[in-house]
């Protein structure tokens, strides 16, 4: 018997754990479930700061590319949008000041659209502490600009209110606003002929707990009718004579005679003669006579005489004489007389070419496009730098390099047209890449 209760008493004393062994499993345990818990809350917050990161980013992108969507809308960008006139601005907000003014094609009443940070009205909804408003046009639901009248509609909010002194690059270009001690979060740079703008916004971060971050800075340059860069050179002499050459016009009328060299011209309006080499007309109205060489033009009304050689004529009518040489027409109508030399009649219209581009390694771009029509074509590759086109490629591979060239955070844009024989497609969209 005492053997049995001396081997139950040898096993009760070697069971279970000692308080120093309880007390080091313990702070051990405590160690390890409070990192672990740092560390969740410290990825959740940083998740939570990256999601609201990335969702204010999406927010001024998007602001930043429906104003660009517009400007490349636009016939032009006022190089000071503080003293364009032409239109009664009523903005919204207070403190307010002009960034962007566009002058807008086809729109009855409405010269304008003017898009202008200001400080929100007390008792506003918007947070503040800086809003871009738009004013100008509404869009139907076609997506044209309405009839009706202007109007001031928010863009963003949450605008970084705090000062900056930010230069424009070239220097030549203007600043807006003006005044480098006034500007906050939103600003533009503008060439001087209104066609390239360099727009930057600055939107303010909250944090998790509810303070504010550093600002989030986006930009972009963007192009009013991208590449359209062809100089005008001529004009209007005593009202009796006007000469374009390599230029885009949109509408002219002279007294005299009116001479085309390589240029673009929507409608002309001549009394006396009409002359185009090479060039592009939309609708030619001449009293006297017109002589067309190797041109493309879209009506042509001639009281007189009308002569065209190796063009391309859309509508021609004229009441005297027409002499048609190696043209391609689409509708000819003649009271008098005509004579009529290999002529076709049609229609053609040259497909845009898709564009795409790739970085590769330093400064160099593969770029390649897409093209859908048929026949033989030459494509011609393009580059915008600071406002100046410079033509990189001619052939008719559908594949190209280029070059970023400029000083650092300048933008080389590219695009590229397709002709065929004579007709030449509009610019393809453009690629982009900041050096």
């Amino acid at each position: 018997m005492n053997k049995i209760i001396k081997c139950l008493s040898n096993q009760k004393s070697s069971g279970g754990f000692t308080l120093i062994e309880l007390l080091i499993a313990m702070s051990l345990t405590t160690f390890v479930v409070g990192a672990a818990g740092f560390g969740l809350v410290t990825i959740t917050a940083n998740n939570k700061k990256a999601q609201a990161e990335t969702e204010r980013r999406v927010e001024l992108n998007r602001a930043l590319d429906f104003m660009s969507d517009e400007i490349r809308m636009a016939k032009k960008v006022e190089s000071n949008a503080a003293t364009a006139t032409g239109y009664s601005f009523t903005p919204e907000g207070t403190d307010v000041q002009k960034i962007l003014a566009l002058e807008i094609p086809n729109v009855a009443g409405a010269k304008k659209v003017v898009y202008y940070i200001a400080t929100p009205d007390t008792g506003s909804v918007w947070s503040g502490p800086k809003v871009i408003y738009r004013w100008g046009p509404e869009f139907n639901s076609s997506g044209q600009y309405s009839t009706g009248a202007n109007t001031n509609k928010l863009l963003v909010d949450l605008i970084d209110s705090s000062t900056i002194s930010p230069s424009c690059n070239p220097t030549s270009w203007s600043l807006n606003p003006a005044s480098p001690a006034s500007i906050t979060g939103f600003y533009a740079c503008v060439d001087p002929n209104g066609r390239i703008a360099d727009i930057h916004l600055r939107g303010q971060l909250i944090g998790t707990n509810g303070s504010f971050r550093d600002p989030l800075e986006v930009r972009s340059k963007v192009f009013p009718r991208p590449f359209e860069l062809g100089g005008t050179t001529g004009g209007t002499t005593g009202g009796t004579t006007g000469g374009t050459t390599g230029g885009t016009t949109g509408s002219v009328t002279v007294t005299g005679s009116s001479t085309t060299t390589g240029g673009t011209t929507g409608s002309v309006t001549v009394t006396g003669s009409s002359t185009t080499t090479g060039g592009t007309t939309g609708s030619v109205t001449a009293t006297g006579s017109s002589t067309t060489t190797g041109g493309t033009t879209g009506s042509v009304t001639v009281t007189g005489s009308s002569t065209s050689t190796s063009g391309t004529t859309g509508s021609a009518t004229a009441t005297g004489s027409s002499t048609t040489t190696g043209v391609t027409t689409s509708s000819v109508t003649v009271t008098g007389s005509t004579s009529t030399t290999g002529v076709t009649t049609n229609s053609v219209i040259v497909p845009t070419p898709a564009l795409s581009g790739t970085r590769v390694q330093g400064n160099d771009m593969n770029l390649s496009w897409i093209w859908t029509g048929s026949g033989s074509v030459t494509f011609k590759l393009y580059k915008l730098v600071d406002g100046v086109r410079t033509e990189i490629y001619t052939g008719s591979n559908l594949s190209a390099s280029g070059s970023i060239t400029g000083s650092n955070n300048t933008q080389n844009c590219y695009a590229v047209t397709a002709t065929v024989g004579l007709n030449t497609s509009n610019y393809s969209n453009s690629v982009c890449v900041n050096k």
